[in-house]
């Protein structure tokens, strides 16, 4: 099993290319974040989670009554994300 760093290293390869693939990645974990502002909750609810799914199929096919927040709490998710 790989640790989050070398997850995070091989993201940072791919990333770091810098061609038409990476664009594509990089759109993509940004588009995970959704907007921030909290009177967009709804908006942010209703697009990241489709693009949620999308990329991690199994994730959410794991309990789809979770928030996604709420599955990095159930299946403690929070502990593997910090780098150091």
């Amino acid at each position: 099993m790989n640790t989050v760093r070398e997850v995070l290293d091989v993201i940072d390869e791919f990333l770091a290319r810098g061609d038409s693939r990476a664009g594509a990645l990089w759109d993509v974990l940004t588009a995970l974040r959704g907007p921030d502002d909290e009177s967009k909750e709804q908006l942010k609810s209703s697009t990241t989670s489709h693009i949620r799914r999308a990329a991690f199929p199994l994730l959410a096919s794991t309990s789809r009554t979770l928030s996604m927040s709420k599955r990095v709490q159930h299946f403690g998710l929070e502990r593997r994300f910090r780098c150091r």
